[in-house]
């Protein structure tokens, strides 16, 4: 799936309200569009790495996790601050100039982004609606992309064995309800199969949550038919200057007409010891 894809589809499903939303859509779109183009979305580069809560994780299935998710797991109710991605004020304004010259013209910059080379940005062109100028802060503006608070909502933890969990997200986070953390297992049960798949996250200081270490497991899940399926992740872990924890949801489900990407990033004071 294409980075411009990827943007597109929080359309569809996520943790951001309002207008915020779509500010948050518009901007991303733009960064990625800039930044990866669309032309030839088979081969286009992923989003930056600060869109990208797990980015440049490693993944090595034989080392020990550096988080006990033990640690991170407590029955009972906690408060998480749902977290969205926020980007400087500047870069929405600019974002939104482009955003209208591509709505007048979208068919001139889809042969435009082939003109794209790997590894670089789009070449400016004045017809997308901004300066030369404009166009080189954006992108300098782009880099500095971070976590911001959303809203708060509460997460019900159950321990339903020595080391199963079960996450209840009520109707502000359903997407994580029925969720089955089985740490003896060392998988996790989703309501779109079976995540089986262990990597570590050492995630760098560049990264939109900063650098962060955790457990991930992963599941690529198809469906009978053989064509459609999904890919679904879920990651726990401890941010390293603030010592809070992270819990990161992420699913990407395509069927015969439609691209669902569902998000979540939630953020928690580290349990008591």
């Amino acid at each position: 799936m294409s980075a411009f894809i990827e943007a597109e589809a929080f359309r569809i499903r996520s943790t951001q309200p309002g207008d915020y939303a779509l500010n948050r859509l518009t901007i991303l779109s733009c960064i990625v569009i800039f930044c990866c183009g669309c032309g030839n979305a088979q081969q286009s580069e992923p989003a930056s790495s600060a869109v990208k809560p797990e980015a440049s994780a490693t993944a090595t299935i034989a080392s020990p996790p550096v988080i006990d998710p033990h640690e991170l797991l407590v029955p009972g109710t906690i408060t998480v601050d749902v977290m969205g991605l926020a980007v400087p004020k500047r870069a929405e304004e600019i974002g939104q100039k482009f955003k209208q010259a591509l709505a007048k013209d979208p068919d001139w910059f889809l042969e435009h982004s082939k003109n794209k080379k790997p590894g670089e940005p789009l070449p400016h062109d004045e017809r997308m609606g901004i300066s030369k100028e404009e166009y080189e802060e954006f992108l300098k503006l782009s880099q500095k992309t971070t976590m911001r608070k959303l809203n708060e909502a509460p997460l019900i933890i159950t321990q339903k064995e020595a080391d199963v969990f079960e996450l209840d997200g009520g109707s502000e986070l359903s997407d994580l309800t029925g969720i089955v953390m089985d740490l003896k297992q060392d998988q996790v049960q989703s309501p779109f199969g079976t995540l089986a798949e262990r990597s570590i996250i050492n995630a760098p200081e560049s990264t939109a949550l900063g650098a962060w270490n955790g457990v991930q497991w992963k599941g690529n899940l198809t469906d009978a038919d053989g064509v459609t399926g999904s890919v679904a992740k879920l990651a726990i872990g401890k941010i390293k200057k603030s010592g809070r924890c992270v819990i990161y949801y992420d699913v990407r489900k395509i069927t015969s007409g439609e691209k669902i990407h569902i998000s979540h990033i939630l953020n928690y004071d580290a349990p008591q010891k």
